[in-house]
């Protein structure tokens, strides 16, 4: 697997050569990768969905993940948490394959991510993940709708399933109304429900948030969290995310504290 060093950005993770539907769909079932997510049925619930084993990533010469290892359920909900340059990003992106490790394993739903090529790996994300950013890099050319559609276009849905599932989700978040708008014609909290509506549109199973409520004034940041919350209640998803804020972080079962690139244990937050 190749690291990476440059920016991410939501079209390379949806479509990283060509996002043609076809070639797509060949690929997913050429990999034989499972398709839907886990449910969240008790024998689904004792398999994890991401199991890391003694990362390692180093960075510039720095070791930035050093020997995390996590185990992490279907129908779970984890904050990361930790001060800026503790690792947090970079420990999201190695759980989606998108940072290769030095040292140690991922498995995604009982895939080692390096040894995935590039295609599969490409597929794997296409098909179960769904990812969400603190400044929603939406894809400036397409409209909301087109852009809350992408993950369902590229994995071939029927045009009535793409139809009902994102008039449903534009429908949810109050986005109807600006649908046809490009991303830099809507504000910056329509634009971070839409980034939301398309992570959680195709039915994910493993959900990875950058920050995503970070930007956000109180009233969208509920709206963002409730979103990803129901993904968890109603799909049986994964919600991994990096927060600074110690709202949102409470509002999940679980957390993790990043310090110096080292990962506390799992444990349950305070909330009620």
């Amino acid at each position: 697997m190749k690291k990476t060093g440059q920016p991410v950005r939501s079209e390379h993770l949806l479509a990283e050569s060509d996002g043609d539907r076809e070639v797509w769909t060949a690929r997913r079932r050429r990999a034989s990768l499972p398709t839907g997510a886990p449910g969240p049925d008790e024998t689904a619930r004792r398999r994890p969905t991401l199991l890391v084993q003694d990362l390692d990533v180093v960075l510039g010469g720095r070791r930035v993940v050093s020997s995390v290892s996590l185990e992490l359920g279907p129908a779970t909900t984890v904050a990361i948490t930790g001060p800026s340059g503790s690792g947090k990003t970079t420990l999201l992106h190695a759980l989606a394959g998108l940072q290769a490790a030095d040292a140690g394993h991922v498995r995604a739903l009982g895939h080692d991510l390096a040894e995935l090529d590039v295609e599969d790996l490409s597929a794997l994300r296409l098909a179960h993940y769904g990812f969400v950013f603190q400044s929603a890099d939406l894809v400036p050319e397409l409209s909301i709708r087109e852009n809350v559609a992408l993950p369902l276009e590229l994995a071939g849905a029927r045009r009535s399933e793409v139809r009902s599932r994102v008039d449903a989700l534009l429908d949810e978040l109050d986005l109807q109304e600006c649908a046809r708008r490009r991303p830099d014609e809507v504000s910056g909290g329509q634009a971070q429900r839409a980034a939301v509506a398309r992570a959680v549109v195709a039915r994910p199973a493993i959900v990875l948030a950058d920050e995503p409520t970070g930007a956000l004034d109180t009233a969208n940041r509920d709206v963002v969290l409730d979103l990803l919350l129901d993904q968890v209640a109603t799909c049986g998803a994964l919600l991994v995310l990096v927060t600074h804020d110690a709202e949102v972080a409470a509002r999940c079962e679980h957390q993790v504290a990043m310090l110096d690139g080292r990962a506390t244990p799992l444990v349950g937050a305070a909330h009620a």
